[in-house]
């Protein structure tokens, strides 16, 4: 009895291990208890509001935690890098740490200590 039990929580412990190595930053109960919004439909005889910016900014804010990672992190990363004069480089990791969040507050973002999506946008959005 007792060997059976060590042998289901030991394969426990290798489907969470291995769940957390796949899929680092996700959290598997959150992932299977999300609901899916609805919007109302708008009155008749109204505007739709455009919906561009709803779609694109979720997701944000970008909260600044070091175990989580994002590819937006990696852009924005990537982007202050190559626009924005730093004091050094960042690591392009994705990972938004207290250097990233230094960076951001250098440049004059995230004042708060997250990244909203007006900010990604004005980073990311850039051409040289």
């Amino acid at each position: 009895m007792k060997k059976k039990v060590f042998l289901i929580i030991g394969a426990l412990v290798a489907v969470i291990a291995a769940w957390m190595i796949l899929f680092p930053g996700k959290n598997p109960l959150t992932i299977l208890s999300a609901k899916k919004a609805t919007t109302p439909a708008p009155a008749s005889g109204t505007a739709a509001a455009p919906t561009t910016t709803a779609a694109d900014s979720k997701g944000f804010p970008i909260l600044a935690d070091p175990h989580n990672f994002s590819g937006d992190v990696s852009r924005v990363q990537r982007d202050l890098n190559l626009y924005f004069i730093l004091p050094e480089q960042l690591v392009v990791d994705g990972l938004f740490g207290p250097k990233t969040l230094a960076a951001l507050r250098a440049c004059g973002f995230a004042a708060d200590g997250s990244l909203n999506y007006d900010d990604f946008s004005f980073i990311t959005d850039r051409e040289v």
